[in-house]
């Protein structure tokens, strides 16, 4: 079982920001968190671009997520993501 809080269902950009900025809470539930933030409204709105270009702000937020305690990414760039968990886990010492 893992928790996804569902990044831009039925929110607004600034709640689905919220919600990223207060990931941590969630940890106390147990369960791992998934992020779900690729090419999301969040990401390319406030960048004023389309989906596909928003690569760089995508893994910007996954950064912010695995930081948050998501323990699970769901991304359209496959290979971008990776390398994202790669550094993160390089860096802050976590087994992927």
């Amino acid at each position: 079982m893992l928790l996804d809080p569902g990044f831009g269902f039925a929110k607004t950009a600034a709640q689905s920001h919220e919600l990223l900025r207060r990931l941590p809470e969630l940890q106390a539930l147990g369960l791992p968190v998934l992020a779900a933030l690729s090419r999301k409204k969040m990401v390319y709105g406030p960048l004023g671009l389309s989906p596909e270009a928003a690569l760089n702000g995508t893994t910007a937020l996954h950064m912010a997520a695995l930081q948050g305690g998501a323990r699970l990414l769901r991304a359209h760039d496959v290979p971008e993501a990776r390398q994202t968990i790669q550094l993160f886990a390089n860096t802050f010492s976590i087994a992927e």
